[in-house]
Parts: structure tokens; C-alpha cells; sequence
């Protein structure tokens, strides 16, 4: 059986697993817990191409929110640390070395996230080595921070499009979000539509300069208070 998404083709045959595992020993398996789930995100960023996909889960990890970004934007990030007796699902994605170097720019590089060595087990019960991502301690909060509302929302969707555990997806359901405040609100009226832009250490200068200037200035003064 195969569930059809327009980034890659998202495979649950035990068969196909094993093939493409031995058939393609120079490709590279990255294991997609966060917003990188949903399919129109995984295919709008760096313009990925993932030869396939797999529903799986990560035994004694867990998925945590402790990757600082903007306190009053975007709080934190998707990262998995270790926790024993614990479980993140997500999709196995394979992809060439150089569309997984394009993965790892388009998260900020080497300065936000580490590159894990993790064993993932399929829906079906297969293992598969993969890297997955875990926030750098320099940029890792003490406790975790609830996301947004935005970012949960990608990962809630891409849950569902992608087939895994309903007892997951209720899980995801269950979590709380950070509330932006009215003038939070107020400010991405005037910033650009992707908070990750503001994030991403590759954020261009420049441009961040421009969007500022024509910013009233009073609006971000008080933006630091919210």
C-alpha cells in the first residue's frame, strides 16, 4: 500500500523498505518529527527531493520544544532528546547526501541543531539508522517552551497526511501553544510571513532592516513588553 504526497510517496510495504535500503547504501535517511511532517512544508523547503518515506517511531527519545527562537514570535523549536520510556513518531525520509545537505542549511546549518545517529522502527516493525535533529546545548532552554499555535499546527497536519498512530496525533492534540498578545499580533502585520525567516541564522540583514524601517517605532518598543 501506498499513500500518495506530492513531496514524496509515503511507502508501508516491508518489501520496499528492505529493497531501498540495500539498493541505495549511498543515500541518506532522515528521520522527520517536527513541521517537516507536513508535505507542503518538507516540499517548499530548500526544494527537497525525498525518494521516499516510511511512518515510524523513535524508541526512548522524545519530542521536545527547547529550541530557543524569539520569545514573543516564535518561543522555541522541534528537537528530539533522549527519554527513556518515552516515543516520537514520525516519517523516515530518504534523500541524497546533497539534498540532505540542503536539509541541514535550510535548518540554520550547523548553529541551531546537531545531527543525532538514531534507530527508528517502522510501522512494521523494520529498523532503520537514521539522523534526526537535536538542538545544539547553545541554543537548547533549560525547560521546554510551548511553540505557536502555526508551528503546532504543521506538525498536527502533517500527522494526519502522513498516517501515523492516532494515539500520537492525540497526543500532539493534547499540547498546549503559546498565545501571542495583541501587539505580538499587531507587529506581524509588518514582518514577513515566515517567523522562521527571523529565525534562520541565513536570515538576510539587509532586508530585516528595510521591513524595520518601515515599522512605526513606537509599535516595537512595546512589543518587547508583551
Amino acid at each position: 500500500k501506498t499513500l500518495f504526497s506530492d513531496s514524496c510517496p509515503i511507502m508501508t510495504e516491508i518489501s520496499k523498505v528492505d529493497s531501498s535500503i540495500d539498493q541505495n547504501q549511498e543515500d541518506i535517511w532522515n528521520f522527520a518529527f517536527g513541521s517537516n511532517l507536513h508535505p507542503e512544508k518538507l516540499k517548499g523547503r530548500a526544494n527537497l527531493k525525498v525518494k521516499e518515506c516510511f511512518p515510524g517511531k523513535l524508541k526512548d527519545w522524545r519530542l521536545a520544544f527547547n529550541l530557543r527562537g524569539i520569545s514573543w514570535l516564535e518561543p522555541s523549536m522541534a528537537g528530539v532528546e533522549p527519554a527513556p520510556g518515552d516515543e516520537v513518531h514520525g516519517v523516515l525520509l530518504r534523500m541524497s547526501p546533497e539534498e540532505f545537505r540542503k536539509l541541514v542549511l535550510s535548518e540554520g546549518e550547523n548553529h541551531t541543531y546537531r545531527q543525532v545517529e538514531v534507530e527508528v522502527e517502522t510501522y512494521q516493525g523494520n529498523k532503520q539508522k537514521a539522523l534526526a535533529f537535536s538542538a545544539l546545548d547553545s541554543r537548547k532552554m533549560p525547560e521546554d517552551k510551548p511553540p505557536t499555535l502555526r508551528y503546532l499546527e504543521l506538525i498536527r497536519t502533517g500527522a494526519r497526511l502522513r498516517g501515523l498512530a492516532p494515539d500520537y496525533i492525540s497526543r500532539l492534540d493534547s499540547l498546549e501553544h503559546f498565545e501571542k498578545g495583541p501587539l505580538t499580533q499587531l507587529c506581524l502585520l509588518y514582518t514577513s510571513p515566515s517567523p522562521r525567516d527571523h529565525f534562520n541564522s541565513r536570515f538576510d540583514p539587509r532586508r530585516h532592516s528595510q521591513s524595520a524601517s518601515s515599522t512605526p517605532a513606537k509599535v516595537l518598543i512595546f512589543l518587547v513588553k508583551d
